[in-house]
């Protein structure tokens, strides 16, 4: 059951995002230099079982194509920055309660399981290795997305995540 609950979760990890209902919240570090970003590159990616190679794949393809949005170059040269991907799930209850009923009758609650995904970019100084700016996207998993349609999901998921990056220069 475990194996096929981790095969529905691969299936569906970040097509979480018909993007929704997916929440971002994001953090930097206020006296960094964001102008002088102009380049980046990939830490290495770590083998996230919950996602599979294609879907990786189709990620960070989105997350390239809204980094050229912000005129930064993917480099393996002396980047500014480097990009590092974390991508995590797990399975919750989810209690739904209809009306205000004294008597907890099947009619007005119930229980059901979901999968929460959560997907986190972090920014790193390539020069000082230190984290400048973090995203972290939550929203339900969705398993049923065709393969054209995560690679849309990704794209609405990446430019969500990125929306505020840089941040605005004070």
């Amino acid at each position: 059951m475990k194996k096929l609950l981790s095969i529905f979760v691969a299936v569906g990890l970040l097509a979480l995002v018909g993007c929704g209902g997916v929440s971002v919240q994001r953090d930097w570090d206020p006296v960094y230099d964001f102008t002088k970003i102009d380049s980046y590159a990939w830490l290495p990616l770590r083998a996230t079982p919950n996602i599979g190679e294609a879907r990786l794949k189709r990620l960070v393809a989105a997350i390239d194509t809204e980094m050229a949005a912000r005129n930064l170059a993917l480099t393996a040269d002396d980047p500014s920055v480097l990009l590092e991907l974390h991508v995590m799930s797990e399975l919750r209850l989810d209690l739904n309660q209809y009306g205000a009923t004294a008597d907890w009758s099947k009619d007005s609650n119930r229980s059901s399981q979901l999968n929460k995904g959560s997907l986190m970019i972090d920014v790193v100084d390539a020069e000082t290795r230190e984290l400048v700016w973090r995203a972290v996207a939550d929203g339900k998993v969705e398993a049923s997305a065709s393969p054209e349609q995560q690679t849309k999901n990704f794209a609405k998921l990446a430019r969500k995540l990125l929306d505020k990056f840089p941040p605005p220069v004070k």
